[in-house]
């Protein structure tokens, strides 16, 4: 359950950053009121940094992943439905 945990916080990190971001964008973008009903909101790109935020947090993602993979060969299960769902729901129970 530890490196299931270990995978939801590494997303959730992700999660939290992406709405970071997407509020920043939001915030420097031509208000929607001044668009035409038709227009979409143009939001700003991702600046340098941000893309290398997300690019370091997703190597987290990655690394929580390729653990919890090992794992769960090493104790001799197969990577089913079952066994994944059971996993996710451990890890929110615990």
């Amino acid at each position: 359950m530890a490196l299931q945990r270990r995978v939801d916080a590494a997303w959730a990190a992700v999660e939290t950053h992406r709405q970071q971001v997407d509020a920043r964008r939001r915030a420097q973008a031509v208000p929607v009121r001044e668009l035409a009903k038709w227009q979409v909101q143009p939001l700003p790109v991702w600046t340098p940094g941000e893309d290398e935020e997300h690019t370091r947090l997703m190597g987290i993602v990655t690394a929580a992943a390729e653990a919890l993979h090992a794992g769960i060969a090493e104790a001799g299960l197969t990577e089913d439905y079952a066994t994944v769902q059971g996993l996710h729901a451990a890890a929110r129970e615990a």
